[in-house]
């Protein structure tokens, strides 16, 4: 069977996909079909591909991949819109909360929160199996010590905040290798230093819980700058071209830059925790290239000044630098190495990874 054949047929809502007058039925649904073999026994019969013919990392990215990734995210977010629809018509409850880590698709909780008529939608931050202690703890709260369901979780900054001796301690370490530049306005200086085309790593209070850098463990570049993207991919991150990089942007000037609704602003909105894509507005665009993927959409994420004020001043002062209140914002981490932790975490990936600064909270912090 040819794949591009399949890949012109069409899904229906009972996870029908419809090719040359024949229906092939969409297994991923099914629990029993979410291992990987049972993927591949999918692919295999809906497009043609041999088990086989899996791509090595690294290896060429070709059309065949293109599609095949293409089918699989499509059947994916059909089967978590019907499942959410039902859920919904079944129990007339039309707030939802996804956890579990196919909930961390961005482009199928777009769907779901454009699609269906939700009254309120919450993804769990750390929605894959590292949730779970979280809710052990809420369970505990709840059901054990009978406490009040009071907590409303509108920032994933859950980790603990290291002490000015911790950090004066991690830089003392790395005294020969590193310098603190006077900065009399950091976050001026920080802004400035964006604007004129330097990727910064930004590490400022407690690290966050689940797997997004929002502002608390950070790598920050200029969107404007095609350039910033590449350097990223080729030098810091070492990752495929083909994967986009987040923009952040104020809760206040959101609206201006990205289709976005009221309810998608909200505290604790999926925006809030960068787990919801949605469209760039086309005007907007051409000014911010660095974090607009292929078809013009972005996996945003909105900064709210009372759950981030320091990440939220530094992006207030780089709009009134540029006239661009958005910054490229990626996880503070190489690849293959965890989003780092303590300020020696920050301080050694700053030095290994070959960015221009480091922003240590109150600290800013360069090569000797």
């Amino acid at each position: 069977m040819a794949l591009a054949a399949h890949s012109t047929g069409k899904w229906d809502d009972a996870g029908l996909f419809t090719w040359e007058g024949e229906q092939l039925r969409c297994r991923l649904p099914q629990r029993h079909h979410a291992k990987t073999r049972a993927v591949a026994e999918w692919l295999t019969t809906a497009t043609g591909v041999p088990h086989d013919e899996g791509r090595d990392p690294g290896g060429q990215i070709t059309e065949l991949h293109h599609e095949v990734a293409g089918l699989a995210q499509s059947a994916l977010e059909r089967a978590l819109l019907g499942l959410v629809r039902r859920a919904v018509d079944t129990t007339g409850i039309r707030t939802v909360c996804l956890a579990g880590g196919t909930a961390l698709n961005c482009v199928a909780n777009q769907r779901i929160a454009r699609e269906l008529d939700l009254e309120g939608f919450f993804v769990q931050p750390a929605a894959s199996d590292v949730g779970q202690a979280l809710g052990n703890a809420l369970w505990t709260w709840h059901c054990v010590l009978v406490q009040p369901r009071s907590w409303d979780m509108r920032t994933a900054e859950l980790g603990r905040r290291y002490s000015t001796a911790e950090v004066r301690g991690a830089v003392g370490d790395f005294g020969a290798r590193i310098r603190i530049e006077p900065a009399a306005d950091l976050v001026g200086d920080v802004a400035a230093r964006l604007a004129r085309g330097q990727i910064i790593g930004w590490y400022w209070g407690g690290s966050e819980y689940g797997i997004r850098a929002l502002g608390h463990r950070s790598i920050l570049g200029d969107p404007r700058r095609p350039e910033t993207k590449v350097r990223l991919d080729r030098d810091i991150k070492c990752r495929e071209p083909f994967r986009p990089y987040a923009p952040s942007v104020t809760a206040e000037a959101a609206p201006d830059w990205f289709d976005l609704v009221p309810r998608e602003l909200a505290p604790g909105a999926p925006t809030t925790f960068m787990l919801q894509a949605t469209r760039v507005r086309p005007a907007s665009r051409q000014h911010i290239p660095a974090v607009v993927h292929v078809d013009g959409s972005a996996r945003v994420h909105v900064v709210r000044q009372e759950a981030n004020p320091g990440y939220h001043a530094l992006l207030q002062r780089f709009g009134a630098l540029t006239g661009v209140p958005v910054l490229l914002n990626t996880s503070f981490n190489a690849a293959g190495n965890p989003i780092v932790e303590t300020p020696a975490d920050a301080i050694a990936e700053f030095l290994d990874m070959g960015l221009d600064a480091l922003v240590l909270d109150d600290l800013l912090i360069t090569r000797r």
